[in-house]
């Protein structure tokens, strides 16, 4: 089992805390080589590096598997007497406060800059993800019904555009904004939607406290 660290925007962890985001996707690192079909993955033992790709059996890393635990990383402010203070140097606990929902985890301080989710530490995360599958497929093999598990639609949905006359979702239409999030988060890397890369879908269910909590 792995503890594992996981960056998310602003929209995702509200969806999260409204219970209609229990999926992530992930690019695969490294990606497979053309002409190789990854297919499934092996976990052998505390052996966690052998991915089936078709026929061939190469050494990659397997970064995610059930059974690991994200601890969730997201944009915050602590006290504004730490605001000369890295990360790392932070007297643990300190107050944190979330920019998703503006909710404060131990005492209100007087607030200090905005920091980037990538530089939460370990004790400040609040939320915990329990990893209950993973599959490898391509970003654009994602269903409708998968779009919802990923939490698309916290956008205002436009009547006879989105959803029918009963209120589902038109074929294609999550997809739709699912690819819009995906390009906006990694487009620039390289991992667009039109390059259809291979990703980890990752399912799991989410605990409302610290990784080390009780």
């Amino acid at each position: 089992m792995a503890d594992i660290p996981m960056q998310f925007t602003r929209a995702m962890i509200l969806a999260m805390l409204a219970g209609t985001k229990t999926k992530t996707r992930r690019v695969a690192r490294p990606q497979p080589t053309d002409g190789l079909m990854l297919d499934s993955l092996l976990v052998e033992g505390e052996d966690r590096a052998r991915v089936a790709y078709g026929r061939v059996l190469l050494p990659r890393k397997v970064a995610y598997a059930a059974g690991d635990r994200i601890w969730v990383r997201e944009a915050w402010h602590t006290d504004v007497q730490f605001d000369h203070l890295p990360p790392r140097d932070l007297p643990a606990p300190s107050p944190v406060r979330y920019l998703a929902d503006w909710a404060w985890q131990y005492s209100p301080p007087a607030e200090g800059r905005e920091r980037r989710g990538m530089h939460m530490p370990r004790w400040a995360s609040r939320l915990t993800l329990n990893i209950t599958g993973v599959q490898p497929e391509r970003v654009q093999a994602i269903s409708d019904d998968d779009c919802l598990k990923e939490g698309i639609p916290i956008v205002p949905v436009v009547p006879g555009v989105d959803v029918d006359a009963e209120g589902n979702w038109r074929a294609g239409r999550a997809r739709y904004r699912f690819q819009q999030l995906w390009d906006s988060i990694n487009e620039g890397r390289g991992f667009g939607w039109d390059a259809n890369p291979w990703v980890w879908a990752i399912d799991f269910e989410l605990e409302r406290r610290n990784i080390d909590g009780a």
